[in-house]
C-alpha cells in the first residue's frame, strides 16, 4: 500500500513508497495507554516545615541589589546592605567590601515587558557567573506572585507577575547547569515571608505565603484529568 497525502489545495505534502498495517490487539492498546499515563508529571506545591539553617549567612548578612526600604525587609532577620546592581556590589569588593555570602536579586518589572526583565535578569545571572569572587556565594532570586501556589482551603491562585514567570524559567535552567550558585524564591510581600527566607535558602526554589515555606514536587498526572471531547454528529470537536 503507497500513500500519497495533500492539502486543501491538491498540492502534495508527503508521499510513502510503502505501507504495512499490522494487527494489534485491544490488549496491546490498553498496555500502551497505560503506560504513557503513568510517565506523565505535573508541578505541584507542598507545605514544608523549614527550620532556620546555620549556613543561612545570618552572621554576614545579606547584600541586596536594590531596594531595601519596604517594610517586609525589616522582617528578615539579618542584617541587610543594600547596592545599586550587580556592579554595585561589585565595585564595593572592588574598594575591600567583604563577599556576602547570600546575595538577593528581587525583580519587580515596574512596567516593563515581559522580555525586558527577563533580558535583565539574564544579564545580571551572566555576571554573576562571570565574577570568580562570587563563586561560593549564592544568588538569591526573588520573585513575588510569580507562580502558583494552593495557599488556602479553596485552592485559590496567586500568579500576579507574568514578567517573575518568566524569570523563574530562565534561572531555573541557570540552576540545572550550575548547582549551588542560585536560588529561586518567591514571597506574598508580608513581613512573616522575609523572616522565613533564611531558613528556606538551602532549597533551590521555594515560596513563601504567609510565613509559610512552600517546595515545588513533581507527581504523576490523574487518569481523570485526561480530556474526553463530546461525541457525535456536529459537536464540533476534533483531536
Amino acid at each position: 500500500m503507497a500513500l500519497r497525502v495533500a492539502d486543501a489545495a491538491g498540492d502534495p505534502v508527503a508521499e510513502v513508497a510503502s505501507l504495512v498495517l499490522r494487527p494489534v490487539s485491544v490488549t496491546e492498546l490498553s498496555a500502551s495507554a497505560s503506560a504513557t499515563a503513568e510517565s506523565l508529571f505535573r508541578l505541584e506545591w507542598f507545605p514544608a516545615p523549614v527550620a532556620r539553617s546555620e549556613d543561612s549567612g545570618e552572621s554576614a548578612g545579606w547584600a541586596v541589589l536594590g531596594d531595601v526600604e519596604s517594610d517586609g525587609w525589616r522582617g528578615a532577620g539579618v542584617p541587610v546592605t543594600s547596592y545599586d546592581g550587580l556592579a554595585g556590589l561589585v565595585a564595593a569588593v572592588d574598594g575591600g567590601a567583604t563577599v556576602p555570602e547570600t546575595v538577593v536579586l528581587p525583580v519587580a518589572c515596574g512596567g516593563a515587558g515581559v522580555g525586558d526583565v527577563v533580558a535583565g535578569v539574564l544579564g545580571v545571572v551572566r555576571g554573576w557567573l562571570a565574577e570568580e569572587r562570587f563563586a561560593k556565594a549564592r544568588l538569591v532570586v526573588l520573585t513575588s506572585g510569580a507562580v502558583e501556589v494552593a495557599s488556602s482551603e479553596d485552592g485559590a491562585r496567586d500568579v500576579l507577575d507574568l514578567a517573575g514567570a518568566g524569570v523563574w524559567g530562565l534561572v531555573r535552567s541557570a540552576i540545572s547547569e550550575h548547582p549551588g550558585r542560585f536560588v529561586l524564591a518567591d514571597v506574598d510581600g508580608e513581613e512573616a515571608s522575609f523572616q522565613a527566607l533564611t531558613g528556606a535558602l538551602g532549597e533551590g526554589q521555594f515560596a513563601v505565603r504567609g510565613g509559610a515555606v512552600w517546595l515545588p514536587r513533581l507527581v504523576r498526572m490523574a487518569s481523570g484529568g485526561v480530556l474526553e471531547p463530546p461525541v457525535g454528529v456536529g459537536s464540533g470537536w476534533r483531536l
